[in-house]
């Protein structure tokens, strides 16, 4: 027995000295792997050899800290451990060791023996002959250690259980990775656990939602995983697409570089053998044309895109010779189609190379010398390059567009692409101008594309609101026409003359509904790329005839005896008849009659007395009676404005041939009229009355898809002419109403339907979130909903609120809770976009302005008190809906507590002076210095007066908002500046106090806040006077009756009871006690475990001994006292139980 337990201690010896020398460094594991196996083979027995082994290893279990010699031995250990697979039975032997080390309560035993567990795992070969029972224990042991508390013990059991992951037999690992995955908040977990997933239908979804997470680590891992385990063919197009979008884009430069590598090496090179045009197909750019842009972006970049000799676009057109009779030659080009892939290869392509010769000519101007000639010349290669891809000739280029469009509509996006080429050609010569406008008028005329359903009814086919229902092809027509025609004002003279044609059929009440809204796109067009509103003068149509067709001018909208239409020069009476007394000082030339005729004072105008039974629906009687208007107006006898009115048919007949296209019966036109409603009022220097009280009837009459429109519309004019300018468009009473002292939003009620709504623009549109907020049927569409457009709004309104000043301050707080509400709302699943929007605008709000914080602040409680169930009125529910209704009423408290705090921009804190110098502001204590309305002590005393205007008898549900208001009141700061508040605030935090004595850990926050403000008060046994407390609170315009004659003292609140059960006995305390032995009961001086002695029986019976015995010389207090003031003598049960 002691001859084996002295070779047992050699052995350990050995062993120990063998693991010491593999902890300097790796090269020695090699020699000492033989060493050691040389040292089992002579051990008397393999027990022996694994108890030595075991033994010598056990301190390793404890060292925590993860050092390079340590993990050198772990490493070791791992090694020899799986390289013993036919060593008898030490395998299974070391990894029961392991398993019970791995089940442990020292966490670092746990941890290392996971780590072992995990590296003898991976490094075992294939064919490895280990028990089943032994792998199962295994595997069960990991699969709690999955769960486990420490992130690094997590880490190495999936690690050691990814080796198991591809077995169909355990998918229960498979599915616990996928079920801890989501919520795992360790990035080093996550990435192991993205790295263990096998390649599934399953586990593909799961790694690409991976590429988002917020985790550099994760999402690289996750792209390496997509490049290693799954090929290009086994993803669908939209996971391929998304994948490259959201990799190529990515904010960091390894997680983009790890998707470009995936994209070069796995996609490009071994699955499209480097053709880029065979990757684009992979992708299907007709549906995401951005991603095939992103792709082509990065690999012209990259310079992964060889063009080969004699690749280019004109090897798509062939011309054909034909002979006619004597020696002239006629060519008629052969057109060869292109595919959607090749289209979009083409423009990326030429787009890269004019932007690189762009760049490189403006180096070389900015340049010198032969940096300068490198630049130029590189320049001057890149045009080479792009004029050999480019067609010939502006011909050729026609030509090959008009092919692609006769195709039909599968060569649509092919067709785009091509327009879009149009921007790098030159149009300058006057023959490629003409040639080319020939190609632009047949874009503008292009009907739209339909098809007829079972019924037989057309249905339009695309966006029913662009040129050619698409917006990126009205874009490209746009982008074409105003390349052609650049002239300043030939573009805009081009799209009036179609829309005059085009409105030839409404006037004739020819036109269908497909025909209305053809004009109407055209219309559209012109509008959002017309220079400036002068331009449109003088032309085809006139703005304002374009504006009545818009706006039904044959249909009586008022019924006085006499309107006069927007110009002092021109008035007509209710019935057409003209009043020569009315019109005698403003227009005494000219009258129209409401038979179409002009009635003319032959005495003032006898040339003009010739035209009197013109028909001025006859276009060249319209031209006379212009040239005769101007040549009158330059003599300055009539009005200059009446030569642009006698151009336009004015008469009734034709006036009603106009019908209105945004009351038109069909849905699709009221759409897209009320839209140029919309581009027409921008346009325009100041809204016209007619355009705003339609877009305010549509907004609140229309159905969904019209309402989300006019709601655009609504919010664009709004935000271009302000919102005082839009209600003077309604009349010099309207707008003249006193809004100075406004507080709140009017009330409207939407369910008036006339016409003569009496509101101002933003009480409608704030009325508008409450209608839809209430879940109506009409407030939303496919794509946007009114509360979304509203909200992005308004939201754009308070950001730039300085650029608004008729928008009354007291406005603002409301249009805040609004928004906060829209982003903490979770009933609605149309408002993502919104929420997204709203994030970005919350993190620069408040750092803006001071003046927001303010809004802030003052809608902090009416925000509580809307979303907190049963209060105010708002009902509950369910408990679980009333627990989530808190939950999210607390994460906004903290969100607007965070937007509190947040600092100021520099542009708000620094200012100029007289000079132009920056000076700073007035700094205390190294912090700026804003208004008590701007700052947390202001939303701290109207916290404060929230919830001591609260009874002492509460519901559940006051109870529950009042603790919700302390725990945000304890977290604001007092500026030592803030005297006045600082005072108010300590007498306020009794009544707080007051209201929740019940809660014990509160009010011990409540009294460390009253200790700070003691702290900061500076004259802290002066009185606040009642002046003072009122001027504070009128300030903060809050209305408490406030009590200065109490203390400012917190009350003291009763001690919590003792858990423990009615005592026996009282307590004593020993009369003659040294004061060199007391200890202080607020003692902070640590415990350390490891000096502390346990006392010995004979000093434990001593002690008692002695209690017994001096009973009588001591003296007793009541045990009330006693709990009060704290004992320094421990009772009987104090010292039985100190001894046990």
């Amino acid at each position: 027995m002691a001859e084996e337990r002295e070779e047992e201690k050699q052995l350990k010896q050995k062993i120990a000295k063998i693991l010491e020398e593999t902890r300097t460094s790796y090269a020695t594991h090699n020699r000492k792997l033989k060493e050691l196996s040389a040292l089992r083979s002579r051990s008397s027995s393999p027990f022996q050899f694994f108890s030595a082994f075991s033994k010598t290893l056990t301190p390793l279990f404890t060292l925590q800290r993860r050092v390079a010699s340590t993990e050198r031995v772990v490493r070791f250990v791992s090694i020899f451990a799986s390289a013993s697979v036919d060593s008898d039975a030490f395998l299974e032997e070391f990894l029961r060791f392991l398993l019970v080390a791995a089940a442990a309560a020292n966490k670092t035993a746990r941890f290392r023996a996971c780590q072992m567990v995990s590296e003898i795992i991976m490094r075992l070969p294939d064919d490895a002959e280990v028990s089943s029972e032994l792998w199962d224990e295994v595997i069960e042991c990991m699969l709690v250690c999955v769960r486990d508390k420490v992130s690094i013990i997590r880490t190495f059991a999936v690690r050691a259980l990814s080796r198991f992951a591809n077995d169909g037999e355990n998918s229960d690992i498979l599915d616990l990775f996928l079920e801890v995955l989501p919520i795992e908040q360790n990035a080093d977990v996550r990435k192991t656990i993205v790295l263990s997933l096998p390649p599934s239908n399953a586990t593909s979804q799961v790694i690409i939602d991976c590429t988002t997470d917020v985790s550099e680590s994760v999402r690289k891992a996750a792209y390496c995983v997509l490049a290693n385990k799954f090929p290009l063919q086994s993803l669908s197009i939209k996971l391929r697409t998304t994948i490259l979008q959201r990799g190529l884009a990515d904010r960091s430069l390894a997680v983009s570089k790890e998707c470009l590598k995936l994209m070069k090496d796995e996609w490009l090179i071994k699955c499209c053998n480097a053709d880029p045009v065979e990757l684009l197909k992979y992708l299907d750019v007709e549906t995401y044309e951005l991603v095939g842009e992103s792709v082509m972006g990065a690999l012209l970049t990259a310079g992964l895109v060889n063009l080969r000799d004699g690749e280019s676009i004109q090897q798509y057109i062939s011309s054909t010779v034909d002979r006619t009779e004597g020696d002239s030659v006629h060519c008629t080009p052969s057109i060869q189609l292109m595919e959607a892939e090749v289209a979009l290869y083409w423009r990326t392509v030429c787009r890269h190379l004019q932007d690189e010769a762009q760049a490189k000519g403006s180096d070389a101007a900015a340049t010198m010398g032969t940096e300068a000639a490198v630049y130029a010349a590189e320049a001057s290669d890149n045009n080479d390059l792009l004029d050999r891809i480019l067609p010939a000739t502006v011909s050729d280029y026609i030509d090959l567009v008009k092919a692609h469009i006769d195709a039909g509509p599968n060569y649509c996006f092919a067709s785009r692409q091509l327009l879009l080429l149009g921007a790098m050609l030159d149009f300058s010569d006057a023959t490629n101008r003409k040639v080319a406008s020939t190609l632009v008028q047949e874009l503008l005329h292009k009907p739209p594309e339909h098809e007829v359903d079972d019924d037989g009814n057309m249905v339009v086919i695309g966006d029913g609101i662009n040129l050619g229902g698409d917006r990126e092809w009205a874009d490209a027509v746009s982008g074409l026409a105003k390349k052609v025609h650049a002239a300043n004002g030939e573009f805009e003279q081009i799209l009036l003359g179609v829309v005059e044609e085009l409105a030839r059929p409404c006037r004739e009440r020819t036109a269908d509904f497909m025909q209305w809204m053809h004009s109407f796109a055209v219309t559209g067009l012109l509008l959002e790329n017309a220079k400036s509103f002068r331009l449109l003068q003088g032309q085809a149509i006139e703005p304002f005839e374009l504006l009545q067709s818009l706006l039904l001018p044959g249909k009586k909208e008022n019924t006085n005896p006499e309107k006069i239409i927007n110009d002092r020069d021109l008035a007509i009476n209710g019935d057409g008849a003209i009043s020569r007394s009315t019109l005698r000082e403003i227009a005494p030339s000219i009258a129209i009659n409401g038979a179409g005729k002009i009635a003319i004072d032959a005495s003032r105008d006898r040339d003009l007395a010739t035209a009197r039974d013109r028909d001025l629906g006859r276009r060249r009687d319209r031209n006379q009676l212009r040239d005769l208007a101007t040549a009158r107006s330059r003599e300055g006898e009539i009005a200059p404005s009446i030569a642009i009115f006698a151009a336009s048919d004015w008469s009734s007949r034709d006036r009603r041939r106009l019908e209105l296209g945004a009351k038109h019966v069909h849905l699709d036109v009221q759409r897209i009229a009320v839209r140029c409603l919309g581009l027409f009022g921008l346009l325009e220097k100041k809204p016209r009355d007619e355009l705003v009280k339609q877009l305010r009837l549509s907004f609140v009459n229309g159905p969904s898809a019209v309402c989300v429109v006019a709601c655009k519309a609504l919010i664009d004019l709004v935000m271009w002419h302000g919102p005082q300018e839009v209600d003077r468009a309604l009349g010099e009473n309207f707008s003249s109403k006193v809004q100075d002292d406004k507080k709140a939003f009017s009330p409207v009620n939407l369910s008036d339907t006339g016409e003569g709504l009496d509101v101002h623009t933003l009480d409608l549109l704030y009325a508008g979130i409450d209608r839809y907020e209430q879940g109506n049927s009409l407030a939303s569409d496919e794509n946007e909903s009114v509360q979304a457009i509203l909200g992005e709004g308004f939201a754009k309104i308070l950001l730039l609120s300085e650029n608004y000043p008729s928008i009354q301050s007291s406005l603002h707080p409301f249009l805040l809770a609004k928004l906060i509400n829209l982003y903490f709302s979770n009933e609605r699943k149309d408002l993502q976009r919104l929420k997204q929007c709203l994030s970005v605008f919350f993190e620069h709000y408040p750092s803006l302005s001071a003046n927001h914080k303010k809004y802030l602040s003052e809608a902090f409680i009416p925000i509580m008190r809307s979303m907190w169930p049963g209060v105010n009125g708002n009902a509950g529910g369910s408990p679980v809906l009333v627990s989530d209704m808190r939950k999210r009423a607390v994460q906004a408290s903290r969100f607007m507590l965070q937007m509190m705090q947040a600092p100021l921009y520099e542009k708000e804190t620094v200012k100029e002076d007289e000079n132009g110098n920056r000076v700073l502001p007035e700094v205390i204590d190294g912090s700026l210095e804003p208004l008590l309305e701007c700052s947390e002590e202001g939303l701290a005393i109207r916290i404060a007066v929230e919830v001591a205007s609260f009874h002492m008898k509460k519901t559940a549900a006051e109870r529950s908002y009042v603790l919700a208001l302390c725990r945000i009141l304890v977290l604001l700061h007092f500026r030592l500046s803030e005297q006045g508040s600082i005072k108010l605030m300590r007498r306020l935090l009794n009544h707080v106090a007051e209201s929740v004595l019940a809660e014990k850990d509160l009010v011990k926050e409540l009294k460390g806040m009253a200790d700070r403000l003691k702290a900061l008060d500076r004259e802290p046994e002066q009185e606040l006077s009642q002046d003072q407390a009122n001027l504070i609170l009128g300030r903060l315009e809050l209305d408490f009756n406030l009590d200065t004659n109490g203390s400012v003292e917190m009350l003291q609140t009763p001690a919590p009871r003792s858990s423990r059960p009615p005592r026996s006995r009282r307590r004593v305390r020993l009369e003659e006690v040294s004061s060199d032995e007391e200890v202080s009961p607020n003692s902070v001086v640590p415990t350390v475990p490891g000096t502390i002695s346990v006392r010995s029986q004979r000093a434990s019976k001593t002690a008692a001994l002695t209690k017994m015995t001096a009973t009588r010389s001591m003296r007793i207090d009541s045990y009330d006292d006693e709990e009060e003031e704290g004992s320094e003598v421990t009772s009987e049960e104090d010292s039985d139980e100190s001894d046990e």
